[in-house]
């Protein structure tokens, strides 16, 4: 079984009910039908994830940078009566970091247990 879902939209006002458990992943962790998909957006903001029935797979990109050194933490990952609710923040670099001048595409890919329940983020 497999599945994309993605939205972003502010409907996290619901009460929260419990914390997450997750991994973050890195590329080497992720279906190769999920990294696909990932590239295909990557160039804008998204969120998008992806299931194989036993576990759900969750990305969030910030679209293009136009340098390195971006990293993404994730803040909270929650469940409400209806949704699950996942809020990411984009770290950029320092100013005395050396980085790559050249564009870059922050993303970040977190497992947890699969859920029916529809994925979330505030923007």
């Amino acid at each position: 079984m497999l599945g994309f879902l993605w939205s972003c939209e502010s409907k996290s006002e619901e009460e929260k009910i419990s914390d997450v458990e997750f991994t973050v992943c890195d590329d080497s962790k992720v279906p190769k039908e999920f990294l696909q998909e990932i590239s295909k957006k990557k160039n804008s903001e998204f969120l998008s994830t992806y299931s194989d029935g036993e576990f759900m797979y969750v990305a969030k990109g910030y679209g293009k940078q136009s340098t390195g050194g971006y990293s993404i933490g994730v803040t909270e990952l929650y469940t409400t009566k209806s949704n699950i609710v996942f809020k990411t923040k984009l770290i950029g670099p320092g100013q005395k970091d050396l980085v790559l001048r050249e564009a870059t595409y922050p993303y970040i890919v977190v497992k947890m247990e699969y859920s029916q329940k529809d994925v979330v983020c505030d923007k």
